[in-house]
């Protein structure tokens, strides 16, 4: 089966196909950006601007699915041809980031990108 990530009104996003559901976009993921990483190795790139009311999508990494990018009324939507097992969303322009396979089998894993600011401290 497929899936298909289409944007709402009110800065929400609707699963349907695999999954049925509508997620509502977090102020951070209003303000910096998401992704949408799926258990077939897809790892899409997404952005709601909040002037013109729209959502934008863009595949910064191919799995196993054919994944095509629309245009519909709030912006992009997202089709995906292949079964999914779990689809996750993350807020954050650089919460998820591409990390070379250290084995060179030539497959990219998602690492979680955790940092602390150390910004106007002072080292003690």
């Amino acid at each position: 089966m497929a899936i298909r990530i289409a944007p709402l009104d009110g800065a929400r996003l609707k699963l349907s196909g695999d999954v049925e559901t509508v997620i509502a976009l977090s102020p951070g993921a209003l303000r910096e950006g998401f992704a949408i990483a799926i258990s077939d190795g897809t790892l899409v790139r997404g952005r709601y601007d909040s002037v013109r009311q729209e959502c934008r999508f863009a595949v910064a990494i191919e799995g196993a699915g054919i994944a095509s990018i629309g245009r519909c009324a709030q912006g992009d939507r997202l089709d995906l041809a292949w079964r999914i097992e779990w689809i996750s969303l993350a807020a954050g322009s650089h919460a998820l980031c591409p990390a070379d396979d250290p084995e060179g089998a030539g497959q990219a894993q998602l690492m979680l990108e955790i940092g602390g600011r150390t910004e106007g401290r002072e080292a003690a």
